[in-house]
C-alpha cells in the first residue's frame, strides 16, 4: 500500500477557502494497477488526471487528507520509484 495522510491547516484569522490537489498515479506498464482505496472525498477529475479537495477551514482549524492506493503488480516484477510522493498544492486561497 502507498499511503499518506496531510494536514492542511489556516494558522490566519480569517475564514479560507482552500483547493487542494493531486496528480493521480499511473503507469505505462499494463501489468501495473493503481488501485485507489481512500481518497477523504476528493473530486475526480479525469481529464486532468487529477484530484482535487476543495473545502473552506474557519481561522485555526485543521483538516486532515488520506490519500490510499493498492498497487498491484506481478509476483515477482521489481518495481522501482514507488513511494509516497502526495503534495499539498494550494491553487488559491481566499479570505471572506
Amino acid at each position: 500500500d502507498v499511503c499518506s495522510s496531510d494536514l492542511v491547516y489556516n494558522p490566519w484569522l480569517k475564514t479560507l477557502k482552500m483547493v487542494v490537489g493531486e496528480t493521480i498515479p499511473d503507469t505505462k506498464d499494463p501489468d501495473i494497477i493503481f488501485e485507489m482505496e481512500e481518497n477523504s472525498d476528493a473530486i475526480l477529475d479525469l481529464n486532468q488526471n487529477k484530484l482535487f479537495w476543495e473545502f473552506s477551514l474557519k481561522p485555526k482549524e485543521a483538516k486532515i487528507i488520506i490519500l490510499r492506493y493498492r498497487v498491484h503488480y506481478p509476483k515477482g516484477k521489481t518495481i522501482i520509484d514507488i513511494k509516497n510522493v502526495f503534495q499539498i498544492q494550494t491553487f488559491k486561497r481566499k479570505a471572506f
